[in-house]
């Protein structure tokens, strides 16, 4: 992430360089998004690891939870790298992993914050009058839970899946869709498609959760709106580990405030 935006048109090329091969089409930026995600991340790396042998190697089941979780993203993150190899590009061109400007990343932080403030905790607060979810913070501390595990637990939540599903689709989705179809294209198919994989957090046995559904939208068109105006994934990747965090980190910062 060296190069500045400006450098790299929408084509990928940069000042001095010949231009790349175009970019895949719609059909195969999503088909590529989709076997990274659906097949390797949600079941080859499922089945290595419920071999025998190679559940042999780690005895801790805490240790190889996390070799697991590592493994299934660093995987799914390679086949999108490879896709843009065959294709001949940078790696960091074609998936926009540029140094952002300072003003980009405070304002894609200040967005989500203000959304999560809008969503979830307004949320939280009506449906259950804990707007941060203290209660349950300090009732996994007073069962031996330390403040720092309460947090770092769900770190593949903030680190791998930010950084892996942001690639993918507001870096490498995006990219063809825009080179096809333009940035509307682009911004409107990544976000339902951001909506869609995370549907096993909306739709219940009982119905379609509506609300969850469009929390979940509704961050997804911010992720690609701050995609679209910084020009770069990169911010979009900082914005979602914040997303991400909300889960959590308040928690720990009111608890230490309220009384």
């Amino acid at each position: 992430m060296t190069e500045s935006v400006e450098s790299i048109g929408s084509t990928g090329r940069t000042r001095g360089s010949t231009v790349p091969p175009s970019p895949w089409g719609v059909v195969m930026s999503i088909a590529w998004v989709a076997l990274a995600f659906e097949f390797f991340l949600d079941r080859a790396c499922d089945y290595v690891f419920a071999l025998p042998a190679v559940k042999a190697f780690v005895d801790d089941s805490r240790v190889w939870h996390s070799v697991e979780v590592l493994v299934a993203w660093a995987v799914t993150l390679l086949v999108i790298i490879v896709a843009v190899l065959l294709k001949r590009w940078s790696v960091a061109a074609y998936l926009n992993w540029f140094r952002p400007r300072g003003k980009d990343v405070a304002f894609g932080v200040a967005v989500i914050v203000i959304w999560c403030l809008l969503s979830r905790t307004a949320f939280r607060y009506a449906a259950t009058g804990d707007a941060f979810g203290v209660a349950d913070y300090r009732a996994a501390v007073a069962t031996g839970t330390s403040p720092w595990w309460y947090v770092l637990q769900w770190w593949p939540t903030y680190i791998c899946s930010p950084f892996v599903e942001e690639t993918a689709l507001r870096g490498f989705m995006w990219r063809g869709m825009e080179y096809r179809a333009g940035r509307v294209a682009a911004l409107v198919v990544t976000s339902l498609y951001f909506a869609g994989m995370h549907y096993s957090y909306y739709i219940r046995s009982t119905g379609i959760d509506a609300v969850g559904f469009v929390n979940y939208l509704v961050t997804a068109f911010l992720l690609g709106w701050l995609r679209w105006r910084s020009g770069t994934s990169t911010v979009s990747i900082i914005a979602h580990c914040i997303d991400n965090l909300w889960v959590s980190l308040p928690a720990v910062i009111a608890s230490a405030i309220i009384a």
